[in-house]
C-alpha cells in the first residue's frame, strides 16, 4: 500500500511540475466562444464561417466544433472543442510570445467523440490529434506529436478525459502551436477526413515555463491517482 501512494505522490509531481507560473495561452480553456450558443447547439467553426469564434485562436483549415456542455460533456466549463467539425477534420493555431532556450509544456485534456451519424459508425475508428510546435522564423519545426486512440467505452456524460501533455524548447522571441486532427485509422468504406463528424476532443489547454518537466503519465498510469491526487492538480490548473 505504501509503495502505491509514493508511485502516486510522482505522478501527481510529475502532472504538476510544470503548472507553477501562470498559463500564458487566454482563452485556454476554450470557453470564449462567439457568438454564444443555444442549448445543444453545436457553434461550427471555419475559416469563412465564424472564424473569429474561437477566441485566441485561429481556424487554419477545415472545420471545428465548439461543443457546449449540455452536448457532451466538458473536462471543466461551459465547452470543448471537436477537432473534426461539420464535416471533416480541422486545424487550429496560435502564436505566442516565449523565451529563446526555455522549455515550455502545453498541458491539455483530450477525449474522443463518442457519437456516430447517419453517414456510418464512427465509433470504432481510431481518432488521431496532432500537436506541434514550430519557431519564430514560421518554418523551423521544434517538435510534434501525435495522439490517438478510440471512443472506447466513453459516453457523452461520462466523456473519460485523460490529463495529456506536451513540450517544447522555443528557438525565439514567438513559437506558432498548431493543433490539428489527422485523418482516423479504420475508417469505414466511403469515410473521408471530409465527410466524418466525431475526432479528438480537447479542452483545458495550459501553456506554462516547464520548469524542466518533460516527462508525462501515460493515460493508463492516469488510473492510480487517487482523489486527492486529481483534486491537487485542479487546484493547481485553477490557480
Amino acid at each position: 500500500m505504501l509503495g502505491r501512494i509514493a508511485l502516486c505522490a510522482v505522478v501527481v509531481s510529475t502532472v504538476c511540475a510544470g503548472e507553477a507560473s501562470a498559463n500564458i495561452l487566454t482563452n485556454g480553456g476554450l470557453d470564449s466562444a462567439i457568438p454564444p450558443t443555444l442549448p445543444d447547439n453545436l457553434v461550427y467553426v471555419s475559416p469563412n464561417l465564424h472564424p473569429g469564434a474561437l477566441i485566441g485562436w485561429t481556424i487554419t483549415s477545415g472545420t471545428v466544433d465548439i461543443v457546449p456542455n449540455s452536448y457532451f460533456q466538458a473536462a471543466s466549463g461551459n465547452f470543448s472543442v471537436d477537432m473534426v467539425g461539420t464535416p471533416g477534420i480541422g486545424a487550429i493555431s496560435r502564436t505566442v510570445p516565449t523565451t529563446p532556450g526555455e522549455t515550455y509544456v502545453l498541458l491539455f485534456d483530450l477525449s474522443f467523440n463518442p457519437l456516430s451519424w447517419l453517414d456510418g459508425d464512427e465509433s470504432q475508428d481510431t481518432k488521431r490529434l496532432q500537436i506541434s510546435a514550430t519557431g519564430a522564423d514560421g518554418l523551423t519545426l521544434l517538435k510534434s506529436q501525435i495522439y490517438s486512440g478510440t471512443a472506447g467505452t466513453r459516453t457523452t456524460t461520462d466523456m473519460q478525459y485523460q490529463h495529456q501533455g506536451f513540450n517544447f524548447t522555443a528557438d525565439g522571441t514567438s513559437t506558432t502551436l498548431k493543433l490539428e486532427a489527422l485523418v482516423p485509422l479504420n475508417l469505414l468504406p466511403g469515410q473521408t477526413g471530409n465527410n466524418i463528424f466525431a475526432g479528438p476532443v480537447i479542452d483545458n489547454l495550459d501553456l506554462e515555463i516547464s520548469g524542466g518537466a518533460t516527462q508525462f503519465p501515460e493515460p493508463s498510469s492516469l488510473s492510480i491517482l487517487t482523489a486527492s491526487g486529481l483534486l491537487l492538480v485542479r487546484r493547481r490548473r485553477a490557480g
